[in-house]
């Protein structure tokens, strides 16, 4: 979890959450549960001992791979532009030619068929 998340909100006494629940963070007095394999230790610049949870994180190597194929594909298409969000990837149009939107996105849905592990959803231009 961002230590600027923490640092803007400045609460011990927490869980934070963040890339849909993909990583979170708390002190580890508040862990409730034993050792998980997806469970990292870390100390803390006031020194209090953490405990990050990422049950996404075996996907990590995948979706690098899948990022490197989608930059591939979009990079003939003025405007795209394929975002690392951690846990997830982004491709915004926003800034792509109307007439090529519908290239883009036929290009990213061909190319993520073969990808039955992930799922395309949409936001406002991405």
């Amino acid at each position: 979890m961002s230590d600027a998340v923490f640092q803007f909100v400045r609460l011990n006494n927490t869980y934070y959450a963040g890339s849909h629940g993909m990583d979170i963070s708390t002190l580890s007095v508040y862990l409730y549960y034993g050792n998980h394999k997806h469970q990292a230790r870390t100390i803390d610049e006031k020194g209090n001992d953490m405990v990050n949870f990422c049950p996404a994180q075996d996907f990590l190597p995948r979706i690098q791979t899948t990022k490197v194929m989608l930059q591939e594909i979009t990079r003939g298409i003025k405007g795209a532009m394929v975002e690392d969000n951690k846990f997830c990837l982004s491709v915004h149009f926003r800034c792509v030619n109307e007439d090529n939107v519908g290239v883009l996105k036929e290009k990213v849905e061909s190319a993520m068929k073969s990808y039955k592990d992930f799922r395309i959803s949409e936001g406002k231009e991405v």
